[in-house]
């Protein structure tokens, strides 16, 4: 297994990465023009990922991504307690470690809203 590089491929078709622009975001058909957020951008369609189903929200900064937000939406995922140990288990099989000269990727789980996600962010 290789290690991880910080891209992702969402769809098949369109691949996050460190060097990902807002301009190529705009382009792709994740965006919606009606919900333009200047810097965050929750895509409003489930989007497949290593064959499961994530809601995905991007962070830009200075017209280049800075972080991504998974959120696994997986039909067999009944709490958030299920879908926190998918989330490490997803951050475990894709990435040997947390940090990388690109920057990071961890699953972050919030106490106070109840919710567990995944962080890929970028230097």
């Amino acid at each position: 297994m290789e290690d991880f590089n910080g891209e992702i491929l969402v769809n098949g078709n369109i691949l996050l990465s460190p060097n990902y622009t807002l301009e190529e975001f705009k382009k792709s058909d994740l965006y919606d023009e009606n919900k333009n957020t200047s810097i965050f951008f929750w895509v409003d369609k489930t989007c497949e990922l290593e064959d499961h189903k994530f809601g995905i929200g991007l962070y830009f900064k200075d017209g280049k991504l800075n972080f991504i937000h998974l959120y696994c939406m997986d039909d067999n995922i009944r709490d958030e307690n299920e879908r926190t140990r998918f989330h490490q288990e997803f951050v475990q099989r894709i990435a040997k470690k947390n940090e990388y000269d690109w920057g990071e990727i961890d699953e972050f789980l919030d106490p106070r809203e109840g919710y567990s996600i995944v962080i890929i962010s970028y230097k």
